[in-house]
């Protein structure tokens, strides 16, 4: 029986697991084809480009069938076999097959009781998926409003912190929002760091679900919902940093407010993750994750899946925040000279 997250944005590149566990499990050839009979029935079923789904079935069972899964192999060479074979079929980063330990460390990071991993991980700022907040004054003049996320967290902890470091950046003169190193997360969060910057109802982008019951795959606008800090920041300029390795959900948030003309992104085109995954149980405690849905604009149909979101100023990343520090020093001294 599938066990799913429902319509979520992650990217498994960006979280470090141990395998040690499973590092001496051996597949037989009858077991690899069963896997993979299962798994090609996952991607027919969900996958959210049916002719893509087709190729990979397709792939897999050829590859079956010639031979190339008919040793036995441990788990490690099964999974990297088939990745690679999933990846050369069609790229997409967000699909794989996981260990027993990622796949039940991925279930527990979203399924678990986050009470409990809040309370044991209380002084740890990286546990919700925040690296830094701070106001930078580069010049003196502008009180710059600074957060440095490395993964989009929706939990309960995490949306009061952000609600309060918002409250006390209501001051500032901009906010740069950095996303170099942020790996995706959570859907929900993108909405609610989004709303922040609209006082009113503001329709960013449209995602296509993942197949219901009836064969179906739903269209879900996402808008804004202005909180009572949305006032404050409707107006300030806002700049997100963006790099290769900005991927997923982090690619949603820049792609949306680059959509409406909201932000100003600075950086290197992002990792190229405009898919949704969801996660799957496998035979023999395996799991997959598959793209299940897709993001996009709906005034123009376009999305990031493969091609990544482009910056509005194209530099290095390791330059992006000094570059941006520099943008809000100028535009304050043309407001001046106004």
């Amino acid at each position: 029986m599938n066990r799913h997250l429902k319509y979520l944005s992650v990217i498994l590149l960006s979280v470090v697991f141990a395998d040690t566990a499973s590092a001496e499990l051996t597949f037989t050839a009858e077991q690899q084809a069963e896997i993979l009979s299962e798994f090609s029935v996952v991607l027919n079923t969900n996958y959210v480009v049916p002719q893509n789904a087709k190729a990979y079935s397709q792939a897999l069972e050829q590859s079956v069938a010639n031979g190339q899964f008919s040793a036995t192999l441990s788990i490690e060479d099964f999974i990297s076999q088939t990745n690679k074979l999933l990846q050369d079929t069609h790229p997409d980063k967000h699909l794989r097959l996981l260990t027993p330990e990622k796949f039940d460390q991925v279930m527990k990071m979203f399924y678990g009781d986050h009470t409990t991993k809040q309370r044991a991980s209380a002084d740890s700022l990286k546990s919700i998926g925040v690296s830094r907040v701070s106001e930078i004054s580069s010049d003196g003049q502008n009180q710059i409003a600074y957060l440095e996320l490395e993964r989009f967290d929706a939990s309960t902890r995490s949306v009061n912190f952000i609600n309060r470091t918002f409250g006390t950046f209501s001051d500032s003169d901009g906010v740069i929002i950095d996303l170099r190193n942020c790996g995706g997360g959570e859907g929900e969060m993108v909405k609610i760091l989004s709303s922040f910057f609209f006082a009113e109802p503001t329709h960013l982008l449209t995602s296509s679900l993942q197949v219901d019951a009836h064969g179906n795959r739903p269209l879900v606008e996402r808008w804004t919902t202005p909180n009572e800090l949305s006032d404050y920041f409707a107006d300030k300029p806002l700049i997100i940093l963006i790099s290769g390795k900005t991927f997923s959900a982090a690619e949603s948030f820049a792609f949306g407010m680059q959509a409406v003309g909201r932000a100003k992104l600075i950086g290197e085109t992002t990792g190229g993750g405009g898919y949704m995954n969801d996660f799957f149980a496998l035979p023999y405690s395996l799991g997959a994750s598959v793209s299940v849905g897709r993001t996009f604009d709906h005034r123009t149909g376009k999305d990031w899946q493969g091609i990544g979101v482009m910056p509005d100023l194209q530099v290095e990343s390791d330059h992006a925040l000094e570059t941006a520090l520099d943008i809000f020093t100028d535009e304050a001294a043309k407001l001046a000279d106004q």
